[in-house]
């Protein structure tokens, strides 16, 4: 049986930590398949995305470059990466669970309302602040509203 190979989320930090001339990113992935272009129109702001890549067993090479307005690059940083698979439901959960208490080993309760217990729904955040941004709402029935509208379009 073949492992499906999970997300990875690639995290990147300017060196010298001033975007105010950077217009746009690119970030290619180069592995035995080819250079692929991922996104072209990441904001200044994001700091991460999130890679499926093909096979698990796989090296990968991510190089991200920070371009300006006439599209020179400003600064390139590369660093290899390599997917592993996610098979961790439930039913081994429990099992892997129940083994650290057998071993001693203190098990912490996830808190409630963290922000991981949805990381699969993370990438629908950008999407919706993009379409949100500027609009002021007078009441929470609007802007709930608005809300469920713009999430139904992304579908």
């Amino acid at each position: 049986m073949r492992e499906t190979p999970s997300r990875v989320r690639v995290v990147w930090f300017l060196s010298s930590g001033d975007v105010s001339n950077v217009n746009k990113f690119q970030v290619i992935l180069t592995s035995d398949q080819g250079k692929e272009l991922l996104n072209s129109k990441l904001r200044t702001d994001q700091r991460s995305i999130a890679l499926y890549p093909l096979s698990p067993d796989q090296m990968y090479t991510v190089t991200l470059k920070a371009l300006d307005s006439q599209g020179n690059v400003l600064e390139e940083t590369g660093y290899d990466l390599q997917a592993r698979s996610d098979d961790g439901g439930p039913h081994k959960a429990r099992a892997t669970t129940q083994s650290l208490r057998d071993l001693g080993i203190q098990v912490l309760p996830h808190p409630a309302y963290s922000p991981d217990l949805a990381l699969c729904d993370f990438w629908l955040f950008p999407i919706l602040k993009d379409r949100l941004a500027g609009r002021k709402f007078d009441r929470i029935q609007d802007l709930t509203k608005t809300v469920n509208s713009e999430l139904r379009k992304v579908r």
